[in-house]
C-alpha cells in the first residue's frame, strides 16, 4: 500500500511516469485510484521511445501499463512527514481510547458494588 499512499500525498505535484512500452509522460498528478490508474494534467507525452514529445491537456494512464513513477526527493520527505503526523494522531487516539476504557471499567465496578451493597457504601 505504500506506493498508493505516496501517490495520494503528491497529488497536484509534477511527476514523471515511465510506461512499460518505453514511453514517458511528464505532468501534474490530478488523481489516482486503487489500481494505480492515474490522471495527469498539462502533460508532455512521448508514448514510444525516441518519439518527440506532445503537449496534452489531460491524459489517463492505466495502472497495468505503468512501469514506474519518478518524483523528487522533496516529495518523499513530504510523504514521510505526513506519515509521521498520522502515526502520532493515531497513537494519541489510542491513548484517549485506553483512558475511556479505564473510566468505563471503573464506572462498571462502582455500579456493581452499589448494586451488591444495596446502594450503601
Amino acid at each position: 500500500m505504500l506506493p498508493l499512499y505516496l501517490l495520494n500525498a503528491v497529488k497536484g505535484e509534477s511527476i514523471v511516469v515511465e510506461l512499460k512500452s518505453g514511453g514517458i509522460v511528464n505532468g501534474t498528478l490530478e488523481n489516482c485510484d486503487n489500481y494505480m490508474n492515474v490522471t495527469l494534467t498539462d502533460a508532455c507525452v512521448s508514448l514510444v521511445e525516441d518519439e518527440p514529445f506532445h503537449k496534452i491537456k489531460h491524459i489517463y494512464l492505466r495502472g497495468t501499463n505503468i512501469k514506474l513513477f519518478k518524483m523528487g526527493n522533496e516529495f518523499i520527505e513530504k510523504f514521510k512527514e505526513q506519515q509521521q503526523r498520522e502515526k502520532e494522531n493515531h497513537n494519541r487516539g489510542n491513548n484517549n481510547r485506553q483512558f475511556n476504557n479505564n473510566r468505563q471499567y471503573n464506572n462498571n465496578r462502582r455500579n456493581r458494588r452499589r448494586n451488591n451493597d444495596g446502594g450503601n457504601w
